[in-house]
């Protein structure tokens, strides 16, 4: 049940390693029911993942961790105005915009209110060079 993982936050954690998507897309949605505001981190990261699900789902976790169900007018789904039948690349591109929105854009809004505790650190030097890099 993976509403048991929302307490076991050294396990989802671990769980945001594993091989398999859907166990990650999973970790992601039970992280963002912790509300911990130091642990958004670790869905903006999950905001790169090479799975397009655990992507969404991240974003999703953090609009939830916000209170925010449509956050910076993203679309829930990357693919949404996207013919079925367009080429891969144009799926590929329209993924691609999308995960660079929500990555610049989660990434402004934990810089602006992440956890005192939390600023200067590792990840805010790889946030802020990640963002450069996209923009």
């Amino acid at each position: 049940d993976r509403k048991e993982l929302i307490g076991n936050t050294e396990l989802i954690l671990r769980l945001l390693g594993h091989p398999t998507p859907a166990v990650r897309q999973t970790a992601v949605w039970a992280l963002g029911r912790t509300n911990n505001l130091s642990l958004a981190r670790h869905l903006i990261r999950a905001l790169e993942d090479k799975d397009p699900a655990v992507r969404v789902e991240a974003h999703n976790a953090l609009c939830w961790m916000t209170r925010n169900p449509t956050a910076f007018d993203l679309v829930a789904d990357p693919l949404a105005d996207v013919p079925e039948d367009a080429p891969a690349e144009a799926r590929a591109a329209a993924q691609s915009a999308w995960q660079r929105d929500a990555f610049l854009a989660w990434g402004a809004w934990y810089l602006d209110r992440r956890p005192f505790a939390d600023r200067g650190d590792e990840f805010e030097t790889w946030l802020r060079t990640r963002m450069r890099e996209l923009k």
